[in-house]
């Protein structure tokens, strides 16, 4: 496991101030909270938490800090390789897999044939279901599953949909964390966003939005992000865990920003800065 773990943190680069291995243990703690939850806790099998926990370990592996509309609109080889489709979810998947496939680094080799095909199909699933283009389609499945009377995580079907879901809120539970955790995050994954808009300027190509250091208010990209993006996600995740504190601290977060502005992510203290800057 250690051997697993080692070769997936050197497998993420250094230079993304976001994407980074930082960026996956976040994941994986995230993820690890949701399975404690005694709704999930009580239904999970050890093969469908190993294989998501592993899925948040590997989901973003050897990203570039670039994004797959970046990759695509500038004939990346990856965007080549696997046709303009989830370029970079695929790239981290098949990144991560082959660090799995080292005798070194295998911990799944005691699994059963039949095993070893269920963990990886939902690996694979999950990862996928990370594409932010899939988020919406997510967010409408989970809430026709959630309210609908039959719903249950005891049920098979619904338990492995909302795990992967759950796999793709961790991937975005930055702004749920309380504010000495949250606002380095997001000053942190600005920085990696003007850093494409910077590279997008240099090649004379649109700049993305949200990625123009010059016009972007940070608050607003933040509070955009967390009322159209992680509210409509968390609030059904938090609803099926019976828990509301993790989607409490994020309806807070909100409301200290819209108080605040980008004053919030510019005036950070040692500590917050000390995190910001990490690398």
């Amino acid at each position: 496991l250690i051997c697993f773990l080692r070769a997936v943190e050197r497998a993420y680069r250094r230079e993304p101030w976001y994407h980074n291995s930082i960026h996956a243990a976040e994941c994986v703690a995230t993820m690890a909270y949701f399975f404690f939850q005694e709704p999930l806790a009580a239904h999970c099998a050890k093969l469908e938490v190993l294989a998501a926990l592993v899925a948040c370990v590997v989901h973003d592996a050897d990203h570039q800090g670039l994004n797959n509309d970046f990759l695509i609109k500038t004939g990346d080889p990856l965007a080549v390789r696997y046709n303009d489709a989830s370029v970079l979810e695929n790239h981290h998947l098949a990144v991560g897999w082959s660090v799995l496939r080292r005798e070194d680094c295998n911990i799944l080799a005691a699994l059963s044939p039949e095993d070893y095909r269920e963990v990886r199909e939902r690996i694979i699933r999950a990862v996928l279901h990370t594409d932010m283009r899939h988020h919406f389609e997510v967010v409408s499945k989970l809430n026709a599953r959630v309210q609908a009377p039959s719903f249950s995580l005891a049920n098979d079907d619904d338990r492995a949909f909302f795990i992967t879901t759950c796999v793709h809120a961790a991937d975005v539970s930055g702004p749920m964390r309380p504010p000495a955790v949250s606002v380095p995050l997001a000053v942190r994954l600005s920085r990696e966003f003007f850093a494409q808009g910077d590279e997008e300027k240099r090649r004379g190509l649109p700049v993305s939005k949200m990625m123009d250091r010059e016009t972007t208010s940070v608050a607003n990209m933040q509070l955009g992000f967390m009322r159209v993006v992680m509210q409509p996600l968390l609030e059904p995740v938090a609803r099926a865990l019976g828990t509301r504190g993790a989607y409490a601290q994020l309806c807070n977060n909100v409301a200290d920003i819209e108080a605040a502005g980008d004053r919030m992510f510019m005036d950070l203290d040692a500590e917050q800065r000390a995190s910001a800057d990490l690398r």
